[in-house]
């Protein structure tokens, strides 16, 4: 098995390019196709992690530096831009694929003015990917102070005119459809306030997804689009993912997407406990769930990608451990004992399914030591390159995903 060996060749490459610092999500198929998503997380975000429901159980929070949930506890988010971490050592067999999802970043490639492009970052990216045998999965969002509507201060705010987005996106299509990038995800969470401003609305994000897919498809008929991936929230951070995932088919959404974005965190719980706040379980086993929301517009052939998924092993509250996950503290992370067994059982239980599709775990390394944040320790290697317990867990789950 060589994943690990492929990836840490990949990283190597990209790492002396002068592009910024990126955070690094990685991941695979059943198939045994390795994914590799870079991250850049625009400008400082306070996450607010939920409190306890009124069966005194934490809604688990997010994903990986998003503003989200039920105030109780919040953290600072550091900038994360593109640039690689460390290498990693788990590796494909011949004839296999790898995807790396890169945030593409709208106000950063037309930070000027509608009619200036820098793709010089990006270019750097693909070509290094593409020498690797690296396939690329750029997320399109986030929007250039010119194309803000009026007196909205935040590149996550929705675009004044989408019309002005999807050329964005048609211009990036053709300019690396010869590369060999043809998937595209629209969006970053888009049920999500802190990334969808001032607030979420199904009906505008179905908007912008029609005109940007058909503007990709009419540039790249081959393309594969991904709906944005939905966070974990509830009413007071945005629109809970399940019932923005219905106004998504309520509002026309359906022939404009060809798989279901989706970030099912489960921490402070193992992904296979049952709960209704679980987003794991909201994929399949609750009343309503992500898969029912599918079946019930028709969409049997469609799959769930899992675009992130993982935990943080520190943060400035209380741990969640193996023996005792400590819901009535409000944990904002958990063990590294914990953290290895929601891989296992997260990729065991993946396995299982057929209507999951790709599987990214965020992510490869710590971004930092300071407990002052979670966000700092959502790696599978601290911060100096040794291995946590569930780099090995990883290893261990991936060759059986081939098993």
């Amino acid at each position: 098995m060589k994943l690990l060996h492929l990836f840490e060749k990949f990283t190597h490459a990209v790492a002396h390019l002068s592009v910024p610092k990126l955070s690094i999500i990685f991941g695979f198929t059943i198939a045994g196709s390795l994914l590799v998503a870079f991250i850049p997380h625009p400008a400082k975000l306070t996450r607010v992690l939920p409190a306890h429901n009124q069966q005194n159980r934490p809604i688990p929070p997010p994903n990986s530096g998003e503003a989200t949930n039920s105030p109780v506890l919040s953290q600072s988010i550091s900038s994360a831009e593109f640039t690689p971490v460390a290498p990693k050592e788990v590796g494909l067999s011949l004839g296999e694929t790898i995807l790396g999802a890169i945030d593409m970043s709208w106000s950063s490639i037309q930070s000027q003015s509608p009619n200036q492009y820098d793709w010089s970052r990006f270019d750097r990216l693909v070509t290094a990917a593409n020498a690797q045998g690296f396939k690329i999965l750029p997320i399109l969002a986030y929007t250039p102070s010119w194309a803000r509507p009026a007196g909205c201060s935040s590149e996550q705010c929705a675009p004044a005119d989408i019309n002005r987005f999807a050329q964005f996106a048609s211009v990036a299509t053709s300019r690396y459809k010869s590369q060999q990038v043809h998937t595209w995800e629209i969006w970053n969470e888009p049920n999500m306030r802190g990334f969808w401003r001032p607030n979420p609305d199904p009906a505008v994000y179905v908007n912008l997804l029609k005109a940007t897919t058909l503007a990709i498809r009419t540039s790249d008929p081959k393309a594969t689009i991904v709906s944005g991936s939905l966070g974990s929230t509830d009413s007071s951070g945005g629109i809970p993912q399940l019932q923005f995932l219905q106004g998504l088919y309520d509002n026309g959404g359906q022939p404009y997407f060809d798989a279901v974005g989706f970030h099912p965190y489960s921490f402070p719980v193992l992904p296979t406990d049952y709960h209704d706040w679980n987003a794991w379980s909201q994929m399949h086993q609750t009343p309503v769930s992500v898969h029912s929301v599918m079946l019930a517009h028709g969409d049997v052939a469609k799959s769930i990608w899992i675009t992130e998924f993982g935990a943080p092993t520190g943060g400035p509250g209380m741990a969640a451990t193996a023996a005792n996950y400590n819901l009535d503290a409000a944990p904002d992370h958990v063990d590294e004992i914990l953290q290895s067994k929601m891989i296992s059982l997260a990729l065991a239980d993946y396995k299982s399914s057929d209507s999951l599709g790709k599987f990214f775990w965020y992510s490869y390394q710590d971004q930092g030591t300071s407990s002052s944040t979670a966000e700092n320790f959502y790696g599978l290697r601290h911060a100096n390159g040794s291995p946590k317990p569930a780099y090995q867990a990883f290893k261990d789950a991936v060759a059986s995903l081939k098993n």
